[in-house]
């Protein structure tokens, strides 16, 4: 899935649903989750393998995010890495509790692509043997 922020309509991935960062509300087709509802973020990982040749496989990685309310745990899978950075703002922003022990956030922030996908290569299988 795709995000987007204030209902803004998005070129790529048109066959993708997408998640809106509105202003008091994160927005998925019908459901709606008021920002006062939410309790905390749980960010974490995914990686898909890609085959490019016989001979060469790579992993794209992507966030997970985990969005708790009193009600319920709605999970969401994110494939827009350029977006993701203004995500957390968005969260940080609202206040929203962010619980990312593997320091996510931080990665993002400070590695440009190249170095975090390196980073991510070495460190990603680490994490997810300790899941």
């Amino acid at each position: 899935m795709k995000i987007s922020f204030n209902n803004e309509s998005l070129k790529q991935w048109i066959d993708r649903d997408t998640l809106f960062f509105n202003n008091e509300e994160i927005k998925y087709n019908n459901l709606v989750i008021p920002i006062n509802e939410i309790i905390d973020f749980n960010i974490s990982m995914y990686s898909v393998l890609y085959e490019i040749t016989l001979l060469r496989v790579f992993l794209n990685y992507y966030i997970d995010i985990d969005v708790r309310t009193d009600h319920d745990v709605y999970s969401f899978q994110i494939l827009n890495n350029s977006q993701v950075v203004k995500m957390f703002d968005y969260l940080q922003k609202k206040q929203i509790r962010l619980n990312d022990r593997y320091g996510l956030i931080e990665l993002y922030r400070t590695k440009d692509p190249v170095a975090l996908n390196k980073y991510l290569d070495i460190n990603f299988k680490k994490w997810a043997k300790k899941r």
